[in-house]
């Protein structure tokens, strides 16, 4: 009993050390409790916000999140949508600053990675993009578009085995996709792999059999045979 008593002690002493750290690297923004009513009115403009941005009102949407954060500095999904605002606008610094905030807050936040991934591409820098997109992807493994989004920035990146093998797991967690199938056959070929695009082909024709490039895989994947 003496030593769990103990060992609560040091748990208690490190949870408070590590809650004053973020607190300071957050911008010194204070971990405030919110009260019953101001976490409704919180949810409330939050749901107003996530609306207008799903709507594409971004302007609204932009003054909502802040309205949030006025009256919860340490909410994450307010600094998420606030940051997905900013790389809608196209304000790609103010989008970069609102994520690297958010990791502050929430330093495993697999989408946050995965939007200052997508901030990376749309200016050109596809090795940081890749770079982002790996960190999403070990942080959550299990969805099959960050493979993809990483598949892409390997082929860009002129790196069409590290690609190939990015776009075979999209496959494997969403074997009837048939946009990851495509791009699985196109890259098996790439990389002179017939027995990998054949499979993959045969499943395209049989989720998408309308597919205008069946014929001209088939006969690619025949010349590398």
């Amino acid at each position: 009993m003496k030593v769990q008593e103990t060992f609560r002690k040091k748990v208690g002493q490190a949870q408070q050390k590590y809650k004053k750290i973020l607190t300071e690297e957050a911008k010194n923004i204070p971990a405030t409790e919110v009260s019953v009513e101001e976490i409704e009115t919180v949810q409330t403009v939050l749901q107003k916000a996530d609306d207008a941005l799903g709507r594409g009102d971004l302007s609204f949407a932009e003054r909502k999140y802040i309205e949030v954060l006025k009256k919860d500095a340490r909410n994450a999904e307010a600094y998420r949508g606030l940051g997905k605002v900013y790389l809608d606008m196209e304000k790609y610094r103010e989008a970069e600053e609102t994520f690297k905030f958010l990791l502050k807050l929430s330093p495993n936040d697999d989408r946050a990675y995965n939007r200052l991934g997508m901030i990376e591409e749309k200016q050109g820098n596809w090795g940081k993009a890749a770079d982002y997109f790996e960190k999403s992807v070990a942080l959550n493994p299990d969805l099959a578009i960050r493979y993809y989004d990483l598949g892409r920035m390997y082929i860009k990146l002129n790196k069409p085995a590290l690609a190939l093998r990015n776009y075979a797991k999209a496959v494997d967690i969403e074997p009837g996709n048939p946009k990851y199938l495509d791009q699985l056959v196109e890259i098996s070929i790439i990389c002179r792999d017939p027995d990998m695009a054949k499979e993959a082909l045969a499943r395209l024709k049989g989720v998408n059999p309308e597919n205008q490039k069946l014929e001209e895989f088939f006969e690619r994947i025949e010349e590398i045979s």
